[in-house]
């Protein structure tokens, strides 16, 4: 029988760990998704997986800053460094087939969303979601929905816990911490399928919270360093976007706020 990669992509600002990470192993452990082979990145070209015993797992994790654990049926990627990205991306992928019980999938991605202190995750089959923001953070705003969608809590502030409950979707569940949404029942569609449903539901919700395709033609070509990092800076100014304030969840220390500080520190070297 065919089987599908279902790609499951958590965005937190919350580093893990190392008690964390081991209890994230064991739950995969209970639902029967054993990790067989541990490595520090499972997409780098002909990559062998480390030899590591479960115990040494989490101190790898923490000082190399990620790690990547295999079962039979499943990968999950964690970055655990915010050297690498804040917010973090924490990515699952698992093989499903048109026989798999999705019920626990999405009981395993619920699971994960809490244990990973997610802020938003969207599950969907090879990427066929609309999650499309060509680098734009989190903080800027959101592609658009795929199959599954996990809301946390400065999603549920920016919107309010009603208007995600009377969202057009074929299913809304509140978990209190978060509000799934579900757009059909089976992540077996089509991207055209997808598309138009994500149009619906970015419309409902607000279009200014979602990437603006259109107006983010970016150049393609440039002169210098100096000029990549001006036209960033100015058209993060020309395009206006609606966001959570992610700011005062996570004390003030969130994706946009550095790397518009780390652009300005390299603008100003390069004038000098």
């Amino acid at each position: 029988m065919a089987k599908n990669r279902l790609h499951c992509s958590f965005k937190s600002f919350v580093s893990l760990g190392k008690e964390e990470i081991t209890d994230l192993i064991t739950h995969l452990e209970l639902k029967d998704l054993v990790p067989i082979k541990y490595g520090l990145s499972a997409t780098r070209p002909k990559f062998e997986y480390n030899s590591l015993l479960k115990s040494d797992v989490a101190e790898v994790c923490i000082s190399q800053g990620r790690i990547a654990i295999k079962g039979k049926v499943f990968v999950i990627e964690l970055s655990v460094s915010e050297y690498f990205a804040k917010p973090l991306l924490q990515t699952l992928i698992i093989e499903v087939s048109k026989k798999t019980d999705l019920t626990f999938i999405t009981t395993l991605v619920n699971d994960l969303f809490a244990m990973l202190r997610a802020c938003y995750a969207f599950v969907d089959l090879d990427y066929n979601g609309d999650t499309y923001t060509s680098g734009r953070s989190i903080e800027d705003c959101l592609g658009g929905f795929s199959w599954v969608n996990i809301f946390g809590k400065p999603y549920i502030n920016l919107w309010g816990r009603d208007k995600f409950l009377n969202a057009p979707a074929f299913e809304v569940r509140d978990y209190d911490d978060f509000i799934t949404v579900m757009i059909q029942e089976t992540p077996f569609h089509t991207s055209k399928e997808v598309e138009a449903k994500s149009s619906e539901l970015k419309s409902y919700f607000g279009l200014d919270c979602f990437y603006k395709f259109n107006l983010e033609k970016r150049k393609t070509s440039f002169n210098s360093i100096k000029e990549i990092i001006e036209y960033d800076l100015e058209n993060k100014k020309s395009i206006r976007y609606l966001a959570p304030d992610f700011h005062r969840y996570y004390n003030y220390q969130s994706n946009s706020k550095c790397m518009f500080l780390v652009q300005k520190e390299v603008l100003d070297k390069l004038d000098n």
